[in-house]
């Protein structure tokens, strides 16, 4: 991935250097941020603790025991943290 968007609805476009293409996030939530350590290997984060991981082939909801909307995410080899709001956080 070059550039990856995320927004309402389960919202994610990606840039592939050339165009813009919408993704199928597999939720309607609002997304919030996203941040990919690999092209396989891609987070987004939004609403009632959302969480969606990118495989290189689809997004899937992971499970997140917190319904904290989540503003922020980082994530590095396989690894990722969330920042959510009211100063809660959460690492996976």
């Amino acid at each position: 991935m070059i550039f990856s968007f995320v927004g309402e609805s389960g919202t994610i476009l990606h840039y592939d250097g050339s165009s813009w293409t919408s993704m199928e996030s597999g939720t309607t939530d609002t997304l919030r941020d996203v941040c990919g350590s690999a092209a396989d290997d891609v987070f987004a984060v939004g609403d009632y603790g959302t969480i969606v991981h990118y495989d290189g082939q689809k997004w899937t909801t992971m499970n997140n025991a917190s319904s904290t909307r989540l503003h922020g995410v980082w994530s590095r080899q396989k690894k990722m943290c969330c920042l959510g709001g009211n100063g809660h956080d959460s690492a996976l």
